[in-house]
């Protein structure tokens, strides 16, 4: 058996355009667009917001990758993602301090996360959903609440609008696990408009 070499070098600085919604030495937020991958990984080296962020700190005559290398090579200063299609706000850490700082709110749940999410069906005005939380047996791609499992996902929304036989939530996550916010509508019977996985 052959194990690859772990990738040493950080994402390649590609011009790419960002939103930049809030920038100093400490933080960078961005408007991550919909279809962005946010580090680099199998099948996706390219077109990454990480690699967008170099692009445009170094532009800006940062000191080198404007960024903290305490996420590792491919993942500096992200402490947090969203998904390929799924347009927000990220916050990305540009010291090795700040990746502590960052991930500690993220923990101690001092930083505050709201999806509005379009779905199809009538969902009820507000509802809690929660239970056990894994890999798909069947599917390695998805995840499901529907195995035995000790991780737990837990959300919560308020319905905001519905019409048309669809429904648009305000959803609060009170943990963060992969996909969680398609997989907990959608085996609730309310499937993300658009989504093509669940």
């Amino acid at each position: 058996m052959t194990i690859p070499e772990p990738p040493r070098a950080g994402p390649v600085a590609e011009e790419i355009p960002l939103e930049f919604l809030h920038l100093d030495a400490a933080i960078a937020a961005v408007n991550k667009p919909p279809g962005m991958v946010v580090h680099p990984a199998k099948g996706n080296w390219k077109g990454t917001l990480a690699g967008a962020l170099k692009w445009h700190l170094q532009r800006a005559g940062d000191d080198g990758a404007g960024l903290s290398t305490a996420g590792g090579p491919t993942r500096p200063g992200i402490v947090h993602r969203l998904d390929k299609d799924t347009s927000g706000c990220l916050l990305e850490a540009r010291t090795d301090a700040g990746v502590g700082r960052l991930k500690a709110a993220f923990e101690q749940g001092l930083i505050d996360k709201t999806y509005l999410v379009l779905v199809q069906g009538q969902a009820p005005a507000q509802a809690r959903l929660e239970g056990p939380y894994g890999r798909s047996e069947t599917d390695p791609r998805k995840y499901t609440t529907r195995v035995r499992a000790a991780r737990r996902a837990a959300l919560s929304y308020e319905r905001v609008w519905e019409g048309e036989g669809l429904s648009g939530l305000k959803v609060k996550l009170e943990t963060g696990r992969t996909h969680q916010i398609r997989v907990q509508l959608s085996e609730a019977g309310l499937p993300v408009l658009g989504d093509r996985l669940y």
